[in-house]
């Protein structure tokens, strides 16, 4: 007596996996060579296409301290998602790529025909800390053992 019969249609277990350049896990790009170009080059165009609303805010005469709250608020997190995965391959091209990110985020807020150092280093004085330095107190806190 013959009660089930065998299977016979063939599924394989895994499909072809293809091989890409990079691709996106949580928000993060990581590329085949394990450098984070692609990734940098990604939050700098999502945290630049933020700074729209921050010129519509200073074209409707919104007061520093609330396009301040706006950029800690929604720009600041994009240049920071997920820093511990990428902090330490940086180049010093790509930290200085992010440095040029919340510059033009400080210029927009402060105007002026002309950015100076003066004015960047005022932002201590707000409690911006530069991106590397903050990248560092956020590696540092989140590897300390308590």
């Amino acid at each position: 007596m013959i009660i089930t019969t065998p299977c016979t249609a063939s599924v394989p277990l895994y499909p072809d996996i293809q091989r890409v350049e990079t691709f996106k896990l949580l928000a993060i790009v990581v590329s085949n060579d394990l450098k984070w170009n692609p990734h940098i080059a990604y939050i700098i165009h999502k945290a630049n296409s933020r700074l729209h609303f921050l010129r519509q805010l200073k074209r409707a005469a919104v007061p520093h301290h609330d396009m301040l709250h706006f950029y800690i608020a929604v720009i600041h997190p994009v240049l920071e998602y997920a820093v511990h995965v990428w902090h330490t391959g940086l180049t010093a091209d790509l930290s200085d790529q992010l440095e040029t990110a919340q510059k033009r985020t400080i210029h927009i807020v402060f105007g002026g025909s002309s950015f100076t150092h003066h004015s960047y280093k005022s932002c201590y004085n707000l409690e911006i800390l530069p991106l590397s330095a903050r990248r560092d107190q956020l590696a540092t806190h989140f590897f300390s053992i308590k």
